[in-house]
């Protein structure tokens, strides 16, 4: 009964307030605008997920309305920091990958959307590869722990914040450069088909093999040549010129941290390998192996230490694995070549399908590079906000406090180490097959089956056995 009274005190005061805003000396003109709603956005500012007596409680409710009424534009501020803008999609998950949002974990396939403040977990035998809004792609090892903590967008630029719990990611820049059209086959095959038919190489196959006349399609079926290879890297060539007029030359920037070091990268593709209180593995990439032309958009490839005090960052050489010490004091080349950082290399040195997947994600965002211009539209339309100079600012905080906070972490997972070292119950963290060993069987069983029946037969299926066969392959449901 007592909260019942509460209540009908609280809603009568909501709806007499503004009438009794003079005797209250309250400025409501002042304290209480808010902005036109964005896209996806609710009227509502109560947490719903409040514990009821709280909500009720009239002393917290004086307190919170003595601190608004400090605030000016309270309302614009709490919806933003209540609604996490989407930073992308996922575009495969293989095995088992969880995404946890708050405390509760849901299992994620094709499609599934990954906003600010999401964690992705891969199990055993499990990876991902993810799609962000600025067509760059992030492929996520088994047991590995990714935190995607914000995305912010500038008229000229795409700003992120990813934090790496445990495992190894690579980071997979969009570049604007083609890539060279050779006869080497998706290298990450794992993955293969996609549920998008138009990226898999056996969609180009089908077109090629089925509108040739039949002497043609009877030389296709006895050559040696890998059908439609050089066709499947021609397309995603014409992809990426289309895109990169819609783009004009935005640049993409990342903050990533790790327990013991962080990477201040633009416009540069990375790998990295964190074991708890061991040492991590890094490597930026140039890519130009796979690439040509030269790099127009300039580079950034700094690497953040860790220490309350120490500010300093360290440019980092390409295409050189380095090796950061378990205290994040050290940044130092591998002097000596480790196997398995090589083998890791293959699956992402040039999975084909994926980023044709990528330019058509990208081109059905058409209109996002666009409505960069303008604050309203990009708000609208998206959902999103238009950062401008403040945004540098945002990164020397996300600078500071990530170093700060990482430092007070790692002091107390080693303090934590050392006791389960005492007690016999540590186990190491180290950097071994179970990363990349799938991938690699896949690859090499994809080189030997090239040419098998149940791989040539795709060619002659119709559409709609061929998007059966899409699903039934696709292991996305």
């Amino acid at each position: 009964m007592k909260n019942a009274w509460m209540l009908l005190f609280v809603l009568c005061a909501a709806i007499s307030g503004t009438a009794c805003a003079q005797e209250w000396k309250a400025d409501i003109e002042r304290t209480d605008y808010d902005r036109v709603l964005v896209r996806q956005q609710t009227n509502s500012l109560i947490n719903w997920q409040e514990d009821p007596k709280d909500f009720l409680s009239i002393e917290k409710w004086i307190t919170e309305r003595q601190l608004k009424d400090e605030q000016p534009g309270w309302r614009i501020r709490q919806r933003i920091s209540a609604r996490p803008e989407i930073m992308g999609r996922v575009l495969s998950c293989i095995g088992q990958c969880k995404l946890f949002r708050g405390a509760k974990p849901h299992s994620v396939r094709f499609g599934s959307r990954v906003f600010e403040g999401d964690e992705i977990h891969t199990e055993k035998n499990s990876y991902l590869w993810a799609y962000l809004l600025d067509g760059s792609l992030v492929r996520i090892a088994p047991e590995s722990a990714l935190g995607f903590l914000e995305i912010n967008f500038q008229a000229k630029k795409v700003f992120h914040n990813l934090r790496l719990n445990q495992g190894y990611v690579h980071w997979l820049h969009r570049s604007e450069r083609e890539q060279k059209i050779t006869t080497t086959t998706d290298t990450d095959p794992l993955f293969l088909p996609l549920l998008i038919k138009e990226s898999n190489l056996t969609w180009y196959q089908r077109q090629l093999f089925q509108k040739a006349p039949d002497k043609n399609q009877i030389l296709m079926t006895t050559s040696f040549d890998y059908l439609g290879v050089k066709e499947h890297q021609q397309a995603l060539n014409q992809l990426i010129k289309k895109n990169n007029e819609l783009l004009k030359g935005i640049e993409s920037e990342v903050l990533f941290v790790a327990p013991n070091g962080s990477l201040h990268v633009k416009n540069t593709s990375f790998s990295w390998y964190y074991g708890v209180a061991e040492d991590s593995y890094f490597k930026l990439f140039s890519r130009n192996t796979e690439e040509e032309g030269e790099q127009e958009s300039s580079r950034l490839q700094n690497f953040l230490f860790r220490g309350y005090v120490n500010k300093d960052e360290k440019n980092i050489d390409l295409d050189v694995w380095m090796r950061v010490d378990r205290d994040g004091r050290q940044c130092d080349t591998l002097e000596f070549n480790v196997p398995q950082l090589l083998s890791s290399e293959i699956p992402y040195r040039r999975p084909t399908t994926l980023l044709v997947a990528r330019e058509i994600w990208l081109a059905d965002q058409s209109t996002l590079w666009s409505d960069l211009n303008s604050e309203e539209k990009l708000a609208d339309n998206w959902g999103l906000k238009l950062w401008k100079e403040e945004l540098t600012v945002r990164l020397d905080f996300l600078k500071s406090y990530s170093r700060r906070l990482e430092t007070t972490n790692l002091r107390s997972v080693q303090k934590l180490t050392e006791s389960l070292i005492l007690s016999e119950e540590a186990v190491k963290a180290v950097f071994d097959e179970r990363f990349f060993t799938q991938s690699l069987e896949a690859y090499y069983r994809s080189l030997k089956t090239r040419h098998s029946f149940s791989q040539e037969s795709v060619r002659d299926m119709t559409d709609l056995h061929y998007y059966g066969w899409l699903i039934k392959n696709a292991r996305q449901y």
